[in-house]
């Protein structure tokens, strides 16, 4: 009893000390960058720390301008050495993402496999939209690249449609139910394009209606593959 209750506070200490770093780091970050702290949006705030170098964490911050019902942000991306506790890299971009009848919900960092040339690793910032209508649901998921370079974070995708819902409720007619979904899945190809491997986007979109005894089914379904570029500035569809 006496070595859970030993061990209960052992983690207990080590996460307390552990939020007081995050706390530290966070503070030095806005400090250094000049971030306004007071316009920063918590709960769009996220970090991660990148799993294949663990010295290292990426912070993104959105700063927000406007109010609820319309808003743009400016984007502060930060690539932060835990072991050396300073700034590694940074990003900022002006009016990065808006908000209004399809209002930003959520903002993700993703460290899958994006390799785009020899010791060149970059990581994604994924940002999800949804309206507030239960009768025309629409959702969206956009996707932006950055690559770490020299001194800087280098955004190489800009906000790129991953995916999409929307359709269509109806209360008292089954028949008028219907929704559309597009999904993407990124894969890095073997072939480059200035210097850069392309990415290959394999989109599929799915048609679901509903019948008079409100039975849903698959109405359509197609596939298709689409390559993104680079062009030597950032990657484009093609």
């Amino acid at each position: 009893m006496k070595q859970l209750f030993f061990t209960f506070i052992f983690l207990l200490c080590s996460y307390v000390v552990k939020a007081q770093e995050n706390v530290q780091v966070y503070n030095q970050v806005i400090k250094t960058l000049e971030i306004p702290k007071d316009k920063i949006d918590k709960d769009l705030y996220t970090e991660k720390v990148l799993p294949y170098d663990t010295d290292k964490k990426v912070m993104v911050f959105l700063i927000k301008k406007g109010d609820e019902n319309k808003a743009t942000f400016d984007l502060y991306v930060v690539l932060y050495n835990l072991l050396d506790q300073r700034i590694v890299q940074s990003y900022k971009g002006i009016d990065e993402y808006h908000s209004d009848a399809i209002a930003l919900e959520n903002i993700s960092i993703d460290t899958a496999k994006f390799i785009l040339t020899e010791g060149a690793r970059a990581f994604g910032i994924r940002s999800f939209y949804k309206n507030g209508s239960k009768v025309n649901p629409y959702s969206e998921e956009t996707f932006s690249l950055f690559l770490p370079q020299g001194n800087s974070i280098k955004k190489v995708l800009n906000q790129y449609t991953l995916s999409t819902s929307s359709g269509e409720w109806s209360y008292d007619d089954c028949e008028r139910i219907w929704s559309d979904e597009n999904q993407s899945m990124f894969m890095m190809d073997s072939e480059k394009t200035n210097g850069y491997f392309n990415i290959k986007n394999k989109q599929t979109f799915i048609g679901k209606g509903t019948d008079k005894d409100c039975n849903e089914g698959i109405m359509q379904k197609n596939t298709k593959t689409v390559f993104l570029r680079y062009n030597g500035k950032e990657y484009k569809e093609e």
